[in-house]
């Protein structure tokens, strides 16, 4: 399989467990395990970031905790405007 072909695959299933909400827990950290085992990383990019709420970066950061012994599951970049930097606590 090509990577491209990875990419693509990959994503889909990520979309997929993204828009069932019901399966949203279980399914992310079993996908993220299969994944990583796989030797793959997962990042999730985020655009214009500076548009979401607190509590939805809360939740982000929640995601970000995912994680096996020897390594992170997740990674997420934030990208935006210089307000993003303001809304960061550190």
């Amino acid at each position: 399989m090509q990577p491209e072909e990875v990419i693509c695959q990959q994503h889909a299933r990520f979309a997929d467990i993204l828009t069932k909400p019901a399966r949203k827990p279980v399914s992310l950290n079993t996908f993220l395990i299969q994944t990583a085992r796989k030797g793959l990383f997962t990042v999730v990019i985020i655009d214009e970031a500076q548009r979401l709420s607190i509590q939805a970066l809360e939740q982000l950061r929640l995601l970000s905790n995912l994680e096996k012994a020897s390594q992170k599951l997740l990674q997420i970049i934030f990208v935006g405007q210089m307000a993003l930097e303001q809304m960061s606590p550190g």
